[in-house]
């Protein structure tokens, strides 16, 4: 069964996950103006007993993504440009693609999926997916109302609102976690969804009649687009992934059968729920986190001049202990929030801290974040690892989305736990360092 074969393979392909098959963006199981929040575990099994919630849930939108820091040259943006125009004038879109997460080097098989396609303007589309060898298969249905995702293999279903204008959907129930969809071109502007959330793109290789490469930059990864120089539609892409400073080709994936603008009949975008299949509701990032009364793992992490330092250093003081990503704006949001607050505890003459651990990220986020915070309060730190799979940030904390907190107490051990960013959860926060420090 995939689930347990994925079980067993979170950590390799955990992070592989975010890059998104369909449409090379970076996918999530959840995204939304509090955060993005990424999680890779628990979506494969249903929950032991049975929640009685409503049936339909409303599927959270991507609103955060930081633009390319980097601007184009004059001939990316043309090419990428081009790349837009043709998804906008595509009214249909059908296509077979495979893919292909590949092993690492510890005996561990590769996992090969194959997916079909299909899409209307405006929002009508239908994947179905399988896993070569497995007894896994899968469908995600979008109907201009409702996205319904069945697997097939447990007759177990999920359906949701569809968004307005969301610049993607990421398949929440068993092997459609390996899938965004339905399509994003057809909700949103096209060229907003390839640049969006990418530190930099260029052309990798251009040849006319034959190929144009385009590499995409984005945290911890990088990605290789082929487009067809005639169409400017993808055939196949790769993704090469940051593991200990090692860049790693982590999945492999090719476009056949491609039509554009063939006629598709609207009875493909229904979907009849099947005899007897039962809801699945997902876990929520939070449900990761370490719970209060435990004690926090002992991990070490860099000081912007890359100076290691263990977590255990400031055990017997209280502090704050966050993790934010500089390409996420409600991240560093988060962080001004709770430098005005460890000024108002420091101003109370406590001995407080905050440490601020930038993760999922690229080297040089946190010395960027410091030359343009000089005076922060706040104890800057990096985690290593850029990979989110790989980081003891996802496996050790259970973070599972950014930006994610803890209280901590002079015993080491967790008080509270928070993840995303608004003004409730700075509040609660708030409150709870507050009752902290008056009580010591």
């Amino acid at each position: 069964m995939l689930s347990e074969r994925k079980a067993g393979q979170s950590h390799r392909v955990g992070g592989v996950l975010r890059v998104g098959t369909l449409l090379f963006l970076l996918s999530s199981s959840l995204f939304s103006a509090q955060g993005y929040a990424p999680s890779t575990e628990g979506h494969n099994e249903p929950p032991k007993e049975t929640q009685q919630l409503p049936e339909v849930r409303h599927r959270q939108r991507d609103s955060a993504w930081a633009w390319p820091k980097e601007r184009m040259n004059s001939k990316t943006q043309k090419v990428v440009e081009e790349w837009s125009e043709a998804y906008r004038k595509t009214e249909t879109l059908q296509y077979t693609e495979t893919i292909t997460y590949l092993a690492p080097s510890n005996g561990e098989k590769s996992l090969h999926i194959t997916l079909r396609f299909w899409g209307k303007r405006p929002n009508l589309s239908r994947v179905e997916v399988s896993v070569e060898g497995a007894n896994e298969s899968a469908v995600m249905v979008s109907d201009g109302k409702m996205i319904w995702e069945y697997d097939k293999s447990r007759n177990l279903y999920m359906k949701t609102a569809q968004p307005e204008g969301a610049l993607m959907v990421q398949g929440e129930l068993g092997i459609l976690t390996y899938v965004v969809g339905p399509s994003l071109m057809f909700h949103s502007d096209p060229y907003v969804s390839l640049t969006r959330g990418a530190t930099s793109m260029e052309l990798a290789r251009e040849e006319k009649n034959k190929e144009i490469i385009v590499r995409r930059r984005q945290p911890g990864r990088t990605t290789l687009t082929w487009l067809d120089s005639e169409d400017f539609l993808p055939r196949r892409y790769s993704v090469f992934q940051n593991v200990e400073d090692d860049l790693r080709e982590i999945v492999r994936e090719k476009r056949t059968g491609l039509k554009v603008n063939e006629p598709i009949p609207d009875s493909l975008f229904t979907f009849k729920l099947p005899a007897n299949a039962k809801m699945y509701v997902p876990p929520r990032p939070e449900t990761f986190l370490l719970k209060p009364g435990v004690e926090v793992p002992n991990a070490s992490w860099l000081t912007p001049n890359g100076e290691s330092v263990p977590l255990s250093k400031w055990k017997g003081k209280p502090y704050l202990l966050t993790f934010w990503a500089e390409w996420l704006p409600t991240s560093v949001k988060h962080l001004k929030a709770l430098e005005k607050l460890l000024q108002e505890v420091q101003e109370g003459d406590h001995d407080f801290a905050v440490l601020a651990v930038n993760a999922w990220d690229d080297l040089d986020a946190l010395s960027r974040y410091q030359k343009e915070h000089e005076n922060t309060p706040l104890t800057l730190l990096r985690d290593p690892v850029t990979s989110q799979d790989s980081s003891s940030v996802y496996r050790l904390f259970g973070v599972r989305g950014l930006p994610a907190t803890y209280l901590i107490g002079k015993d080491g051990k967790v008080l509270k736990a928070w993840i995303g960013h608004d003004a409730e959860r700075i509040k609660q926060i708030k409150e709870a360092v507050e009752a902290l420090s008056a009580s010591q």
